[in-house]
């Protein structure tokens, strides 16, 4: 069977009655009219440049899309790092490279004394001895260790040595007047008063124109080393002097 002219498909048009003809019809077969050559052949249809319209919009679109990415990054990055301030010379920080270090003020040294300076009896400012002649420092080494005492010149003379037992005193033989160091084993139940972290002492007493007082400091593993005073009682500032001096290294 031919194709009709009502199979679906598009055909040209006879010029003449108007009836589909089909591709490479020479002449129409309803009419018998001959067909030009130009009837018979395919139109294609014809393809139609984009719009302009059409290229506009799709470019607002892409502007409308980057703008929001750039506005929607740099809210991020304002909420994660805080408000963008102009930086004035108030705020300016220094370059590193320019930047001068602050200087630390020096810490002295910790001392070795086991008396606590606030603590230590008849303790002024400055102490003064009321004779002549300065403090010197005296050092007595035992069981491995250095012991150490400050004592004023005048009563740096070493009366008596013995092991783990020293005693000073001044040099024309007042024996009313000595300082000593023992190493002992235990502290004297006396030495009630806290002066430091491992000393303890006893109150300042006065007789007969004297001043003394009596310490006990802990020598961990060796016992107790006992500080003794009696000095003038017109240097009673003596005490606090001596006894902050002792060290046990």
């Amino acid at each position: 069977m031919g194709e009709g002219p009502t199979d679906g498909k598009k055909f040209p048009t006879c010029p003449q009655c108007s009836q589909p003809v089909r591709v490479g019809d020479r002449f129409c077969r309803y009419c018998g009219t001959a067909l030009p050559e130009e009837s018979v052949r395919v139109r294609k249809p014809s393809r139609r440049p984009p719009s302009l319209f059409w290229i506009a919009g799709a470019l607002g679109i892409a502007l409308l899309g980057l703008a929001g990415f750039v506005i929607h990054s740099l809210t991020t990055t304002r909420l994660a790092t805080g408000p963008l301030t102009a930086l004035s010379p108030q705020n300016r920080k220094t370059s590193p490279r320019n930047k001068t270090p602050r200087a630390h003020p020096a810490q002295a040294a910790p001392s070795s004394s086991v008396i606590a300076p606030s603590k230590a009896p008849s303790s002024p400012a400055s102490p003064v001895p009321s004779t002549t002649g300065g403090w010197v420092s005296a050092a007595e080494h035992f069981k491995g260790a250095t012991l150490r005492v400050a004592l004023p010149q005048t009563m740096s003379a070493l009366r008596s040595s013995s092991p783990g037992q020293w005693i000073w005193g001044f040099s024309g033989g007042q024996a009313a007047d000595y300082v000593s160091l023992a190493v002992v084993p235990a502290k004297s139940s006396a030495a009630t008063e806290p002066l430091g972290a491992q000393a303890f002492g006893t109150p300042i007493s006065r007789n007969s124109g004297t001043a003394s007082q009596t310490l006990d400091i802990e020598w961990p593993g060796h016992g107790w080393v006992a500080l003794s005073m009696v000095v003038p009682a017109k240097d009673q500032s003596w005490l606090g002097t001596i006894a902050r001096s002792v060290s046990i290294t």
